[in-house]
């Protein structure tokens, strides 16, 4: 009996915790894949630029992201912001020579014309300059030259419209990123941090040792993640496709990840700004999950008190037999702040889920509470994360555990990382993660330790 009750336990904590890290590996897509995606999209100049605003807070280091809103303001007319926005993703990348000749038409649009003639000069001096670009930065050279000659550098020059690009953004059809990564982990298989656990069988309690098995067991991973933005020809709906796979010496931590993600822009007198459809086969413990999930975000102008509101319909076609069938509504909000020179996320999240597998808690409602620090530092980003969260089922969950009460987990995850960036297309990342779950039943007390070093690469 007690080996039934904690396999059963085991595979839901495993469960649980592999979708939850497939859900985070699609939620930290690759900005430039996201960027690419819109800028790929036949909107007009304007629903492309709010459309890319909702990623400013994730992409706040990415040089693509301002690179392309800095185009896009030019375009609308809104120079002095793309001012800004070309000078940032200039800072974050100085090889990003798209953004600098955009740049420079922005400075020049400002009436700023001798520092439009230093940048200008600076891409002319590099070498390899493509023959058809060189020939039209030299005819900008010497327009600059000839307003500054005729003391017209004083103000700006806005009778002459400027041309809004003077390189066309080199946009592919596919943007794809490969992931590797590798770590330690303190406890692969969920296992319980409790020596023994009390039976209650017959009105008598039984203290019994838990098997080697049920106990943490620790060891090397690796994890291969793959995914691609597909453009579509409705521009009001972009295609992500990914793939991830993650094995350890350790027994039922195998799993594998396969599914897409389409997303919709909705109209501008709709209560939602954009749905996200999503469809994954999850593979783990010789059992394959389909999952179908709906997520909706609320349009931000509805939003009075938080930044983004998303409303989250999810459906695990798990057997019937498995603890992991079920359906889920979730609610998730976020705020974004400002601390000095770093960017802060407090996100808050409910979620009900009812089961109709083989798990006997009845209903469970989680809430969670989060909070999330990033600063850039030249090519360097830190970050740090903190989340509390809270777990109840609705009704007993075994006659054996401690007299049949429902379930209830708390728990708390801290995380410091940083992420570096080599070049345009590569990143290496670095994660330590500690998590923490006390429970009512003993069989639920889990600790957990992490360490995980990944390489990206985008193309």
């Amino acid at each position: 009996m007690l080996i039934s009750v904690r396999s059963s336990s085991t595979t839901l904590l495993i469960l649980l915790a592999t979708l939850f890290i497939s859900t985070a590996a699609i939620a930290e897509v690759d900005c430039e894949t996201l960027v690419n995606g819109l800028a790929l999209e036949s909107q007009t100049d304007a629903q492309q630029l709010a459309s890319l605003r909702e990623l400013e807070t994730s992409c706040s280091t990415n040089s693509r992201y301002y690179a392309i809103a800095g185009l896009l303001e030019l375009r609308t007319g809104a120079v002095d912001r793309s001012v800004l926005s070309l000078e940032r993703a200039v800072m974050l990348d100085p090889l990003n020579g798209e953004a600098m000749v955009d740049y420079a038409v922005a400075l020049n649009a400002t009436g700023q014309h001798r520092l439009a003639l230093r940048v200008v000069q600076s891409l002319l001096s590099q070498p390899n300059m493509p023959n058809d670009l060189n020939r039209r930065l030299v005819e900008f050279e010497g327009l600059l030259q000839s307003k500054i000659a005729s003391r017209q550098s004083a103000k700006p020059d806005r009778a002459v419209a400027p041309p809004t690009s003077i390189a066309k953004t080199d946009t592919q059809p596919l943007r794809s990123t490969l992931r590797l990564q590798t770590g330690y982990g303190s406890n692969l298989n969920a296992g319980s941090s409790a020596e023994l656990i009390e039976l209650e069988i017959s009105g008598e309690t039984l203290a019994l040792n838990l098997p080697p098995d049920y106990r943490p067991q620790s060891g090397l991973f690796s994890e291969i993640g793959y995914q691609a933005a597909v453009p579509t020809a409705d521009s009001a709906r972009q295609l992500l496709l990914f793939a991830n796979h993650r094995v350890a010496e350790v027994e039922n931590y195998e799993s594998a990840d396969l599914g897409a993600t389409q997303r919709y822009l909705l109209k501008e007198d709709s209560p939602f700004g954009w749905v996200d459809a999503r469809a994954l086969l999850h593979r783990s413990q010789g059992e394959v999950n389909p999952i179908l999930s709906l997520t909706a975000a609320f349009a931000g102008d509805r939003l009075a008190l938080v930044d983004e509101l998303s409303l989250n319909l999810e459906r695990n076609f798990a057997s019937k037999n498995s603890t992991a069938r079920k359906a889920q509504v979730g609610l998730v909000a976020i705020r974004k702040f400002s601390v000095g020179r770093a960017q802060g996320q407090l996100q808050a999240t409910v979620n009900l889920m009812e089961y109709d597998g083989s798990y006997w808690g009845g209903k469970r409602i989680s809430s969670s509470l989060g909070l999330r620090l990033a600063r850039q530092v030249d090519k360097v980003e830190f970050w740090s994360s903190l989340r509390g969260y809270r777990e109840r089922d609705s009704k007993g969950f075994s006659e054996l555990l401690d007299s049949n009460r429902p379930l209830t987990v708390t728990g708390l995850a801290v995380a410091l990382g940083g992420s570096v960036k080599i070049d345009s297309n590569s990143r290496i990342n670095v994660q330590l993660r500690n998590i923490s779950e006390s429970s009512n039943i003993d069989l639920y007390e889990n600790r957990a330790s992490f360490f995980r070093l990944g390489y990206s690469y985008s193309w």
